[in-house]
């Protein structure tokens, strides 16, 4: 059970340049509790801003990156028209279990957590991930969040 898709290039207002997609799905938890998300995610060149500009390229020009993102949690549901379950928040915490995260040939870990705001979901933020795209070597600067769609208004236990 995996949840994939592509990502896409993005020019930031910065003017660095990068990564993003954000996309919506649902997730089991269980047998009987699952939960509808949103995933976002924000991949940035590192030392991009500073580059000089180039030939602005489409989102359909392939160049042959490696951009595809892919989330296994063993237990997706397979019928994208369910929406959520609702459950209090240390249910939640209680049944999620980490993600595994493969983006550009490299596996990380999203471990459940309460964000700051209140919702629930799971993330990472601050990775520093090496890869090559078109012979050049990049560093991104990667945060990936998860959030449970409606999970802020759910009671705390």
């Amino acid at each position: 059970g995996d949840i994939k898709f592509a990502v896409r290039k993005k020019q930031n207002s910065t003017g660095s340049v990068g990564f993003n997609t954000s996309h919506h799905d649902v997730i089991s938890l269980n047998k009987d509790k699952k939960v509808d998300v949103m995933v976002g995610l924000n991949a940035t060149v590192i030392g991009s801003k500073s580059w000089e500009d180039g030939d602005k390229l489409s989102d359909d020009e392939d160049e042959d990156e490696d951009d595809d993102l892919k989330v296994d949690n063993k237990k997706k549901d397979k019928k994208k028209d369910k929406k959520g379950d609702k459950m209090t928040k240390s249910e939640f915490l209680s049944l999620a279990k980490d993600l595994k995260l493969e983006m550009f040939d490299q596996e990380f870990i999203l471990k459940p957590k309460k964000a700051k705001s209140g919702s629930v979901g799971w993330g990472v933020a601050g990775l520093k991930i090496k890869t090559t795209i078109n012979d050049v070597p990049l560093r991104l600067q990667t945060s990936v969040n998860i959030t449970v769609k409606k999970s802020k208004d759910w009671d705390e236990s």
